[in-house]
């Protein structure tokens, strides 16, 4: 899988946030979404702390709730 990051022009073009800022929902557009493999090893009731729209916002969220709502999401090695 080829992976690469984002320009800022594209991010908020596609996704309507700004980087930074992304949540993992509610995009501008339908986007194909990758969760790392690190992500999807942990416990199900594990918190997350997610792009919450905003640079001023996060969104706190259990592991089994994103894996709910990003139910099309490939998992993929994509940190080192």
């Amino acid at each position: 899988m080829n992976v690469r990051l984002a320009k800022a022009k594209e991010v908020k073009e596609i996704t309507g946030y700004d980087i930074g800022a992304v949540p993992p929902v509610a995009h501008k557009q339908k986007i194909k979404t990758i969760v790392d493999s690190k992500v999807n090893i942990l416990n199900d009731g594990e918190v997350l702390y997610l792009g919450g729209g905003s640079h001023y916002h996060l969104l706190k969220i259990k592991k089994r709730e994103l894996m709910k709502v990003l139910q099309d999401a490939k998992i993929g090695s994509i940190s080192q």
